[in-house]
């Protein structure tokens, strides 16, 4: 039984995207006001996150999934959460 839920829950592969998340849109995601809408079985809207071309326009899983999958954006959000977890413990 381990072994199949190691199988499900292996990181993706990181990808290469010609576009991020704005630091707004990042900060809205952090403080959980980004909509929970799920566009991405749209193949155009799947197309337009990997060319980043979503603006501000961004969805709960679709940052989620770019996060997963963007070193430079996992980083950036982890080091805004320690930042903001050291803001509250003061």
């Amino acid at each position: 039984m381990d072994e199949f839920f190691r199988e499900i829950m292996v990181r993706p592969r990181p990808i290469t995207y010609e576009g991020h998340p704005s630091d707004r849109v990042i900060a809205d995601y952090l403080a959980g006001r980004l909509k929970d809408e799920w566009r991405l079985s749209d193949m155009d809207m799947l197309g337009r996150l990997m060319k980043g071309e979503l603006g501000e326009d961004w969805r709960l899983s679709e940052v989620s999934l770019h996060i997963m999958t963007c070193k430079t954006c996992a980083e950036k959000v982890a080091r805004l959460r320690e930042k903001n977890l050291k803001r509250r413990m003061r």
